[in-house]
């Protein structure tokens, strides 16, 4: 095809931006082409809509929730008593009152607020 001549081709140039990768060969075979594969593909029953990637706003909601799953993961583990609560209560195990004195952080936290409100 040659060049575009106004009034006698009907090429119209997509600009510099075209598909959002811009307007080279280069762009369309990493862009442009491996959409059109992809959807030729799922409309051929060759692709699931599982199989195709995660998008960015995917991508971005995985990666909240994994930070989420580590925050509560840390949250959860079970850890020795305390310096403070052996401070305040003279032992982990509450001189043979607990067999295996470890907890979360907040398990330590509400077995003291239980012991403070007993005394």
């Amino acid at each position: 095809m040659s060049d575009y001549t106004s009034g006698k081709s009907s090429k119209t140039c997509p600009g510099t931006n075209f598909w959002g990768m811009g307007n080279t060969v280069a762009s369309a075979k990493k862009g442009f082409l491996v959409d059109v594969k992809a959807e030729y593909g799922r409309l051929k029953g060759n692709i699931k809509e599982e199989d195709e990637p995660m998008t960015a706003e995917e991508k971005a909601a995985i990666d909240k929730l994994v930070d989420r799953v580590n925050e509560l993961e840390a949250a959860a583990k079970r850890v020795p008593a305390p310096k403070w609560f052996v401070a305040e209560f003279g032992s982990e195990e509450l001189g043979g009152v607990i067999s295996e004195p470890t907890f979360t952080a907040e398990g330590w936290r509400t077995l003291a607020v239980g012991l403070r409100v007993k005394k």
